[in-house]
């Protein structure tokens, strides 16, 4: 099922949606991409070679029934990817050869249903293309 969802969009504000609030190199305001990728190799290096780390988006808790409290992002999930929503997973595995890691993200299939209700959530396209994983 298609979500209508035009290219640009990964579910939180990006420069191209919000090129007032965030930077073109920028994942979150005033922190560039780089950053986010340095601090994830900086992670990587303190694995043994061929060890993972496994982080999780922190859930989205209910008050009651289907009202949702104010989301707040694990914070070591959002310091490592910059990503501000939930369901996602980080994997990162340490390669063997000096520096070699590979960064990938776990997001929930893209659903029409939830896009209309909760709007746009990162879907494997956007966190390729804005956050740079596999």
């Amino acid at each position: 099922e298609t979500t209508g969802r035009p290219y640009m969009e990964a579910g939180q504000p990006t420069s191209a949606t919000h090129p007032w609030l965030i930077g073109r190199d920028e994942l979150t305001p005033f922190i560039p991409a780089a950053e986010y990728a340095a601090r994830r190799e900086a992670l990587a290096s303190t694995l043994p070679v061929n060890g993972a780390a496994l982080l999780g988006a922190a859930p989205l808790l209910y008050m009651a029934g289907v009202i949702p409290y104010p989301y707040r992002q694990h914070a070591d999930f959002l310091y490592l990817t910059g990503i501000t929503q939930p369901g996602a997973a980080m994997l990162l595995e340490r390669m063997p050869g000096e520096g070699d890691y590979r960064y990938s993200l776990f997001v929930p299939e893209a659903s029409a249903h939830v896009d209309r209700w909760s709007g746009w959530q990162l879907n494997a396209e956007s966190a390729a293309r804005d956050f740079g994983a596999h």
